[in-house]
């Protein structure tokens, strides 16, 4: 072999290992990337009428997920009043029941729901002479992992976003 075309191998060898570094030193880096976590579901619903008393509201899950918390206002309750929970499919139904002694109660009722699944909110007032004129109902629904999408960006990518929307 000649002498220049030693020295062409040493240095495309020489270059070949520059570049195997490189791109191991790039492979050993972690990708930085955030996730975007989508928020639970706000199921809700007001009647306003002279006389409540049975549903308030009614919801029917196109996805499986889990219903995790929920809030009852009733407006100008004198006594107590009957929440009740159902939770309906062709198999049967669950429900859940809570007496209310105030306008506004938080449930955590922690059911499972699955496709086809059908909620159903009823309130009654407890005394004969008690009138609900208004009730307002409003509960979380968490669709499951599987059902929701979750989105993932590169940080350059995420800031890229953030520069182009604040110009």
């Amino acid at each position: 072999m000649s002498e220049e075309f030693q020295e062409l191998l040493d240095t495309m060898i020489s270059r070949i290992k520059s570049l195997e570094r490189q791109v191991a030193r790039l492979h050993r880096r972690k990708v930085k990337k955030i996730s975007a976590v989508i928020t639970p579901f706000p199921v809700s619903n007001c009647i306003v009428d002279k006389d409540i008393s049975g549903a308030i509201l009614k919801y029917l899950f196109c996805t499986s997920g889990r219903i995790t918390k929920g809030m009852i206002r009733i407006s100008k309750l004198k006594g107590n009043a009957t929440v009740e929970i159902i939770i309906a499919n062709n198999i049967g139904e669950r429900s859940k029941s809570y007496i209310m002694n105030k306008q506004e109660i938080i449930l955590q009722p922690d059911f499972d729901i699955q496709v086809g699944d059908r909620l159903t909110i009823k309130v009654f007032p407890n005394a004969e002479e008690d009138k609900i004129t208004e009730a307002w109902a409003s509960f979380l629904w968490v669709p499951n992992v599987n059902e929701s999408e979750v989105k993932h960006f590169l940080i350059d990518e995420l800031l890229s976003n953030t520069e182009a929307i604040e110009k």
